[in-house]
């Protein structure tokens, strides 16, 4: 839900539950993709294949390496201009 920009107030035994288990399931994909970043990047059929990353900020860009980003793909430049002092004197 929060990733819809919502939140569940005092959430059922069964809502808790689904959401532990999505979260155990998020953290297992985690693991598997850091296991294999150091293989080479290629389709099922060979074809190689770049891995961009869409990152935020410099922390973003610096997770994005560790995990075996070769670059960037999208930089939502939006996020830092209006987190700057000028944007905020412009409101």
């Amino acid at each position: 839900m929060a990733a819809k920009g919502m939140s569940i107030i005092n959430p059922s035994s069964e809502v808790e539950s689904a959401y532990r288990k999505l979260q155990r399931e998020f953290f297992d994909l985690k693991d598997q993709l850091a296991a294999n970043r150091d293989q080479p990047a290629m389709t099922a059929d060979g074809v190689k294949v770049e891995l961009l990353a869409n990152i935020n900020n410099l922390s973003d860009a610096r997770a994005a390496g560790a995990m075996g980003a070769s670059g960037v793909g999208l930089y939502r430049h939006r996020i830092l201009i209006s987190h700057s002092p000028r944007c905020a004197e412009r409101r």
